[in-house]
């Protein structure tokens, strides 16, 4: 192959043009020298290791085209159309030459360039995103469907009446659960729960599978409580009841606000007859056993007010007689 003369001789001219005001400005400024010298010498190095990692790709690219097709492992991409799509290059030869001993060895696991959208298990698998609150028009309804979990660091209505129960550390120590299990009206503390609305509180009341859900939850603080539910509604103490009722008689107790929120919500929600023999059997705690004295300013100050007019003149007969 010939060149032309006039061309080689522009060239050396263009780059003894450009060497003069290289050494005019370091002349001027000596500290123009620093970046030159970094160009010299890291250019190069980036250039080198470009090249190198274009080899690289184009090495995986035949070993993977060689060895057939590998298996997504639950990306959108497979790792040929990766590799496509990724190395723009389009070298046509690597930059060092691939020794005749060398083995291919089986890309397993993560493919180069996977799709990172949060969406990827571990095991590969392809994963759903996990809902929200946000994504539905009715939260409790959602929650108490088992859709979604309860906030913050909480867990879905099955779990919590599958697992949370007799885990008394846990239902005392965690305070974002109690709002989801017995929601109403008014915000609480816990600003992740969702308030209760006039038309979630009539899809819970209807359905049959949503409101045995309810009477679960209320069954679980009963049992947190030291009590149980029998038959024709009636509320008893349990076998762990003495240990129970002495963790509840404490001054100052937030479980005073619980059993204030969990009677509203079983009026809200369709259960409204639990409510006025748990009222009565608080009674017969405060009043004849005197177990638990602590709670009798929140029994007359709160609890007795959630009960409709015919339940409260019921209760208050019944106060009558065991005083």
């Amino acid at each position: 192959m010939s060149f032309d003369d006039s061309i080689v001789k522009k060239g050396v001219k263009q780059i003894q043009y450009w060497m003069e005001i290289f050494v005019l400005k370091i002349q001027q400024n000596p500290a123009t020298s620093y970046v030159v010298v970094a160009v010299v010498v890291v250019v190069p190095f980036l250039y080198r290791y470009q090249l190198i990692l274009n080899s690289d790709l184009c090495w995986r690219r035949e070993d993977q085209a060689s060895q057939g097709p590998i298996k997504n492992y639950g990306y959108s991409q497979s790792p040929q159309q990766s590799l496509i799509q990724h190395s723009n290059y389009h070298i046509q030869q690597p930059y060092s030459i691939k020794p005749k001993n060398y083995v291919s060895q089986p890309k397993v696991g993560r493919p180069i360039y996977p799709q990172i959208d949060g969406t990827i298990h571990p095991n590969g698998a392809k994963q759903k995103k996990k809902k929200t609150a946000a994504d539905f028009k009715h939260p409790n309804v959602a929650f108490y469907s088992n859709q979604i979990p309860s906030e913050p660091n909480g867990d879905y209505i099955d779990n919590i009446l599958t697992f949370w129960k007799g885990d008394y550390k846990k239902l005392e120590a965690h305070h974002g659960y109690i709002q989801w299990l017995f929601p109403n009206m008014d915000m609480g503390v816990n600003q992740q729960a969702h308030p209760l609305t006039d038309e979630e509180a009539e899809i819970i009341r209807k359905n049959p599978e949503l409101r045995e859900k309810v009477k679960v939850s209320f069954k679980m603080m009963l049992d947190f409580y030291g009590m149980e539910l029998r038959e024709e509604n009636k509320v008893v103490l349990a076998d762990n009841a003495t240990e129970r009722l002495q963790e509840l008689n404490q001054w100052g107790n937030h479980n005073f606000l619980r059993i204030s929120r969990i009677l509203l919500a079983l009026k809200l929600l369709g259960h409204s007859n639990l409510m006025l023999p748990w009222m009565k059997h608080f009674a017969d705690l405060i009043y004849v056993e005197k177990v638990l004295d602590h709670a009798t300013a929140s029994f007359e100050d709160f609890w007795e007010k959630n009960l409709d007019a015919e339940d409260r003149i019921a209760l208050d007969k019944y106060k009558n007689l065991v005083k």
